[in-house]
């Protein structure tokens, strides 16, 4: 509020988030397992253009390249394949499993939301003898 010579006035605000325009890479890029292994959680944080995070995005992590066979991703609700949909939290966050190829070598999945895409890449090596 404001006054100014015996007059008052009530000023409201209310913050609105934008539309998504990045992806932040949370946690899970360049990984290095055991091909054939389950990576630890792959992350990403959808975010407007000034950096807050935009809950409730609906958006598709897909496979785009794997070594070898059996690559597939798992989405919170249990569902596998080489794509999935997942919704992000409150926190603009969506969190998938990534089970790499069973051949040693790059593997790189993509998450996509609302337009945007950002790539998460890992490494399948052969186990220690």
């Amino acid at each position: 509020s404001a006054s100014a010579g015996g007059a008052s006035q009530s000023f409201s605000a209310t913050g609105v988030v934008g539309a998504p325009v990045t992806i932040a890479i949370i946690s899970g890029d360049a990984q290095s397992a055991v091909r054939g292994s389950t990576l630890a959680p792959i992350t990403a944080e959808v975010r407007d253009a000034f950096g807050n995070p935009v809950a409730g995005q609906t958006g598709t992590f897909s496979i785009i390249s794997a070594s070898g066979a059996g690559s597939l991703l798992t989405n919170t609700l249990g569902v596998t394949g080489a794509s999935v949909t997942e919704v992000g939290g409150a926190n603009g966050r969506a969190t998938v499993l990534w089970k790499i190829g069973d051949v040693a070598g790059t593997n790189a999945m993509k998450a996509v939301f609302g337009g945007v895409t950002v790539v998460f890449g890992a490494t399948g090596t052969v186990p220690a003898p």
